[in-house]
């Protein structure tokens, strides 16, 4: 069920749960009754879970930006071999979290202002990553090596369950 469109499986107390946001406009802002419904899924994510969430595209695999442990079962759900695998797009709630691990600052100011006008919105913006981007994201246990261009992939949906669970 965790891939219908509008809905999530959670594991609470050992057992998986299905989360449903079909009565929701992703663009909506999240009412009380979908934040307490979404405190599950905050809590197995802090605590090194992974998910697939909706967004304003498609359903995106999610995990703690520093957990090893959901990057390789991402990587392994998906199916890639270790000598396939590229660093993951960054889910982000806007432009201010994306600069900490992005080099947002190095657009000329024409380009930042149109990337502005975009988000958030339905695009992966390619840029060089900062030193705060864990290794874990970065690197190729089949090669042995990090990505040698150093680059992330950053998305900012215009989704408020991404909203919330990038806040959180």
């Amino acid at each position: 069920r965790a891939g219908e469109r509008g809905g999530k499986d959670v594991v609470v107390d050992g057992e998986p749960h299905y989360l449903s946001f079909d009565e929701l406009l992703l663009t909506e802002s999240l009412g009380p009754h979908q934040v307490q419904q979404l405190r599950p899924v905050v809590d197995a994510l802090l605590r090194d879970g992974m998910g697939l969430i909706p967004t304003d595209t498609q359903h995106a695999y999610v995990t703690p930006i520093s957990s090893r442990k959901g990057v390789k079962r991402i990587y392994d759900i998906k199916g890639l071999e270790p000598d396939e695998r590229k660093p993951m797009s960054l889910l982000c709630a806007d432009l201010a979290m994306a600069s900490r691990y992005a080099d947002i600052s190095a657009l000329p100011g024409r380009t930042f202002a149109q990337v502005r006008k975009m988000l958030p919105g339905p695009y992966t913006l390619i840029f060089t990553a900062s030193k705060e981007v864990p290794k874990v994201i970065l690197e190729h246990k089949g090669r042995r090596r990090i990505w040698e261009r150093r680059e992330i992939g950053i998305r900012i949906p215009d989704c408020a369950v991404v909203q919330h669970l990038t806040r959180e």
